[in-house]
């Protein structure tokens, strides 16, 4: 499992089986799914291309509700958890 927050350099010596990637993109590259835990700035300007671009299964898990815009995108699933999604019956 890889992963990545501008704001840890190093994780502690009792975390294992966690690589920590050094930028957003490493983190990205190849990934089957993507967790988006905290609302960082430089993760709102995620686009469904770049996502579609490095991930090998462009699928967004987005728990922080940080990125509503990708929803909808046909270059990516996009999930938010913790919120139902709109259908039809509901609007």
């Amino acid at each position: 499992m890889t992963a990545y927050d501008p704001a840890i350099r190093a994780l502690p010596p009792t975390v294992t089986g966690i690589d920590l990637a050094g930028s957003l993109d490493a983190a990205l590259a190849g990934a089957d799914v993507a967790i988006l835990a905290t609302p960082w700035p430089e993760f709102r300007d995620l686009t469904g291309e770049r996502l579609a671009q490095q991930m090998r299964r462009a699928c967004l898990i987005d728990q922080a509700g940080a990125v509503p815009h990708l929803a909808g995108n046909p270059r990516l699933i996009y999930v938010r958890v913790g919120q139902p999604l709109k259908t039809a019956e509901r609007d």
